[in-house]
């Protein structure tokens, strides 16, 4: 008679581990397993290791990924982390793992649902000689599986591309729209802000620096892409330079901006008010 397989330590689903029931009961229910009825702290052996549902990535290649192994003591702590990088490896929509017991152990079954085969790539909100830019950048191709790792990787790559020409605002929506059973369009939707320009910088508040020292310190110029992380990362430096001068509790408040269109140019104006405060003296101390 054939063992039945039961289930081993949950199931996997998108980013996280779908619980089944309250915290205790599962709390419970892993100690029965790893009893196996005993109250011995010894675990069955894993006898052999399968896995199941893989059609497109090969067998061994998700076995790299694992700790568990063929002679060893079947481990809670091992089968998390075999659950997790199997999951990391991006390419399953869902994984759960069984046991079934053999003679002298148990069988380690790591079950998975591969995702959808992308068959197709669809590029949208760009021209088609910008297209072909954007293909450049794309980490997956037709005939493969859909995977959030690439999915991420290609939406960063696009993304950084976009900042480098001054578009700071852009979007990029990538998803998948099913078609026949285990197959995909990958769809690609950019969305790109205007190109805003730093038309000035105004500064007001500021006694102990000239305006010309502060704006060395800041990568925010006349002519430069506008760019808020930037912005940001500026005043954080001129920050620095007062609080090395002994002004400890300067700030800034709340930077000001002016946008407006000359001709085809997108232009901004920003006001920056420092409050200095204080300068204090750190004297010698005795000892």
């Amino acid at each position: 008679m054939k063992n039945a397989e039961c289930p081993l330590y949950g199931q996997k689903e998108g980013v996280f581990v779908r619980k089944v029931g309250e915290i205790l009961i599962l709390a419970v229910l892993l100690a029965i397993f790893f009893l196996s009825g005993s109250m011995a702290q010894t675990f069955p052996i894993i006898r052999e290791i399968q896995i199941q549902g893989a059609k497109h990535i090969k067998t061994e290649k998700i076995k790299e990924v694992i700790k568990s192994r063929v002679g060893e003591p079947l481990s809670e702590k091992i089968i998390r982390e075999d659950m997790q990088a199997i999951y990391e490896m991006g390419f399953f929509s869902s994984l759960e793992t069984l046991k079934e017991e053999v003679t002298d152990g148990v069988r380690l079954i790591f079950r998975v649902k591969e995702n959808e085969e992308i068959v197709k790539i669809e590029i949208k909100g760009v021209s088609k000689g910008e297209e072909n830019k954007i293909k450049r950048l794309i980490t997956f191709k037709k005939g493969q599986l859909w995977n959030f790792k690439k999915i991420k990787e290609t939406r960063d790559k696009i993304l950084t591309f976009y900042d480098k020409r001054g578009y700071f605002s852009t979007s990029v929506d990538l998803f998948s729209i099913g078609l026949e059973k285990g197959k995909c369009k990958a769809v690609l939707t950019i969305k790109k802000d205007r190109r805003t320009r730093v038309r000035k910088v105004e500064i007001e508040g500021n006694t102990f620096f000239p305006d010309r020292k502060i704006r060395r310190s800041m990568k925010t110029r006349f002519r430069g892409f506008f760019d808020p992380k930037i912005l940001n990362e500026d005043l954080e430096k001129v920050i620095d330079l007062y609080q090395n001068s002994g002004y400890y509790f300067a700030y800034f408040e709340s930077p000001r901006f002016e946008f407006f269109t000359e001709g085809r140019t997108h232009w901004v104006r920003v006001f920056l008010e420092i409050v200095e405060g204080k300068k204090f003296f750190v004297s010698e101390v005795e000892i």
